[in-house]
């Protein structure tokens, strides 16, 4: 192969570098964008699996809705779900029973 000719394949393959460099850029762009929504995603869906496998503290938390005053209900649910998020979080630390 000609000098020539490996000069060429050399600066096309610069080229090419710098275009996947950019493309993954571009992408790593994107999907931080869907991060936020993929993380709040997650999280439902690991409460739902959670909720249908203790379907009764899905019954507990509507008839508290039911109970009491709204106000109170969403003061009460909030605590609730961040006390399940912290859970969540330390529950690989916590012993085993």
């Amino acid at each position: 192969m000609s000098s020539r000719r490996l000069a060429e394949i050399q600066a096309r393959r610069v080229q090419l570098l710098a275009l996947s460099a950019r493309q993954r850029e571009d992408i790593g762009q994107a999907l931080r964008a869907w991060s936020l929504p993929s993380i709040v995603m997650q999280r439902g869906v690991a409460g739902w699996k959670y909720f249908k496998a203790h379907p009764e503290l899905l019954a507990i938390a509507v008839g508290a809705i039911v109970a009491f005053r709204q106000r109170r209900t969403v003061k009460w649910v909030s605590l609730a779900f961040a006390a399940w998020e912290i859970y969540q979080r330390f529950k690989g630390h916590l012993p085993r029973r």
